[in-house]
């Protein structure tokens, strides 16, 4: 009983949508005669925020670039003296063998 209930119900209510509508096609207007004529300040005015926030974030993006690059640089410096130190540590523990080896 719930089902047909339901199927009734849906039905005046579809049938009660057809009947109010309107289906007749309006002839297309033309951009002058819209009512929100200013519409086209406004995306203008979201085109130019838009426009600011992208060059906003280039600039920003340019600038960890160049970040990146400069610890790129301090990184491959910091490299080369890890790889000078630990050749000086190994010629160090070399000639401490060696006195070792003297001295027993």
């Amino acid at each position: 009983m719930n089902r047909s209930l339901l199927v009734a119900i849906s039905d005046f209510l579809v049938l009660s949508l057809i009947s109010m509508g309107s289906f007749q096609t309006k002839p297309p207007t033309t951009e002058s005669s819209l009512p929100g004529a200013a519409i086209g300040s406004v995306e203008q005015d979201v085109f130019a925020s838009l426009g600011e926030a992208l060059s906003e974030d280039r600039k920003e993006r340019e600038a960890l670039q160049a970040e990146k690059r400069t610890l790129e640089r301090k990184r491959a410096g910091l490299e080369g003296d890890l790889g000078k130190s630990r050749e000086e540590n190994a010629r160090q523990e070399h000639a401490l063998a060696e006195r070792e080896q003297k001295l027993a």
